[in-house]
C-alpha cells in the first residue's frame, strides 16, 4: 500500500492502463471517469424519500446539502 501513495499520477497510468476508472465522491457531486480523461462525469448527490402524508401535489421530496 506505501507503493500507492508514493507513485506519481502518471507512472500509476502508465502501469495500470488508461482504462483505470476513477471515483471521487465528494459532498456534493460525485466524479466517475477514466484517469485519462480531463474532465469527469458529474453526478449530483441527494436523498429522495417518499413521505405518505397531506400532500396532494408533491409526494416525492428531495432533501439538498
Amino acid at each position: 500500500m506505501d507503493y500507492l501513495k508514493t507513485i506519481v499520477p502518471s507512472q500509476l497510468i502508465a502501469e495500470r492502463g488508461a482504462n483505470l476508472v476513477v471515483i471521487n465522491p465528494g459532498s456534493a457531486n460525485v466524479r466517475i471517469g477514466l484517469a485519462q480523461e480531463q474532465t469527469p462525469f458529474d453526478v449530483p448527490q441527494f436523498i429522495a424519500h417518499h413521505f405518505r402524508g397531506i400532500e396532494k401535489e408533491s409526494k416525492l421530496k428531495y432533501l439538498d446539502q
